[in-house]
């Protein structure tokens, strides 16, 4: 594997554990951070209104090649507002994959409706469409335009297809599921910035999608995200959402209510800064991919990336028969390592929701799981420091 440069960088934040020399996954400024935030300074504009948010959101909007871009304070709250665009309201049902970061959850349970969750893929870990197809043909019915739980009879208002990791699963598939159903489809491509499936950008392939810039993405503003949309009426409103529903620029005059979401100027700053590099980002992720699958070659098992699929390789995950023995090997070496995220179905306030599955292949996969530093500014003796510890294991 050729050697790969690292400009120098400074890190945003090491870790949030302070005893580990080699972060999971790290953020990391290139200099440019620093200029824009400076000029946001000097010019007074340290709110939710300023040059660098329509910047932001317009360099989102060229790259993903979205026809409309919001920016909001966080993930959560972009997948939030799109639920709320699509109809999810109170009482009604949300399908996702069993295995996702709970914020996929939470925004539901925001809009006071109920998840159900679908098992995953055994070899994509992505939603299994199989799975979900049986489950809308077997157990449920369709009424007019819309779609009803046979035992609940409650709505099933929007399937939330997140794209775990950073890769993609049968899109194509699903999309053909949820409109025979007539079930809004939002992509929840949190963690798939710079992901392609047939060439088009993770989010834009479904009425409505979002993005996250937590601290642990490839692009970060520290805290922050996007809903991405082809449909301006869907765009005004959660702008107008996000904005504490204000319909005024001179009188607090309110219509609806709404949300504090907007994204601070300041942290648009560091977003453009970081998406002027967000090239060399992937290009890296896609390095520290390769030199994890060349040194584990026929001793772990990773994601199945399917030939439509142009993923950004965000953090690399790998099944092993003992992870917690690798896991504990790592960590007494300084290097931080996570599971994958536990099982939805499992948390506490979701014992008594649905879960589809025939296999429960989400628990053998977060059983075996584990997740590797993958920030972009691991260096050269770092990844032969994590070499040579699990050649040895």
């Amino acid at each position: 594997m050729e050697h790969f440069e690292i400009p120098t960088i400074r890190f945003l934040e090491k870790t949030q554990n302070q005893d580990f020399q080699i972060p999971l996954l790290a953020p990391f400024v290139t200099g440019k951070e620093e200029i824009y935030l400076k000029k946001c300074l000097q010019s007074g504009w340290i709110t939710t209104t300023g040059e660098f948010v329509e910047a932001f959101e317009r360099k989102i909007q060229d790259y993903t090649q979205s026809s409309y871009v919001v920016a909001v304070s966080s993930g959560t709250a972009a997948l939030h507002l799109a639920l709320k665009a699509v109809g999810v309201s109170e009482n009604s049902l949300v399908i996702l994959p069993n295995i996702s970061f709970v914020a996929s959850a939470n925004a539901i349970h925001y809009c006071q409706a109920e998840p159900i969750f679908v098992d995953i893929s055994p070899d994509t870990w992505q939603l299994d469409e199989q799975l979900l197809l049986k489950f809308l043909q077997n157990e449920c019915y369709s009424k007019g335009k819309h779609t009803f739980h046979k035992a609940t009879q409650k709505r099933i208002s929007a399937l939330v297809l997140v794209h775990n990791l950073g890769n993609i699963g049968n899109l194509t598939e699903i999309q053909k599921i949820a409109e025979n159903f007539n079930i809004p489809l939002v992509e929840d491509a949190a963690e798939a910035l710079g992901s392609f499936y047939h060439q088009k950008h993770a989010g834009i392939c479904s009425k409505v999608g979002i993005l996250s810039f937590n601290g642990n993405k490839i692009v970060t503003t520290g805290g922050g995200g996007a809903i991405l949309t082809a449909d301006e009426k869907i765009a005004q409103k959660v702008r107008h959402w996000a904005n504490q529903a204000k319909t005024s620029k001179e009188e607090y005059f309110h219509d609806e209510v709404g949300y504090n979401y907007r994204l601070p100027n300041p942290l648009a700053a560091i977003g453009l800064a970081q998406m002027e590099s967000l090239d060399f980002f992937l290009a890296r992720k896609r390095y520290i991919y390769n030199f994890y699958t060349n040194i584990l070659f026929g001793k772990a098992i990773w994601q199945r990336t399917l030939e439509s699929v142009e993923p950004n390789y965000w953090l690399f995950t790998a099944l092993f028969e003992n992870s917690s023995q690798i896991a504990q090997k790592l960590q007494d070496k300084g290097i931080q390592t996570r599971k994958l995220w536990y099982p939805l179905n499992r948390l506490p306030m979701h014992k008594k929701c649905l879960y589809v599955q025939e296999n429960d292949i989400s628990w053998e996969i977060y059983e075996k799981s584990l997740s590797l530093p993958s920030s972009v500014g691991l260096q050269e003796n770092e990844m032969e420091k994590i070499a040579e510890i699990l050649q040895k294991i």
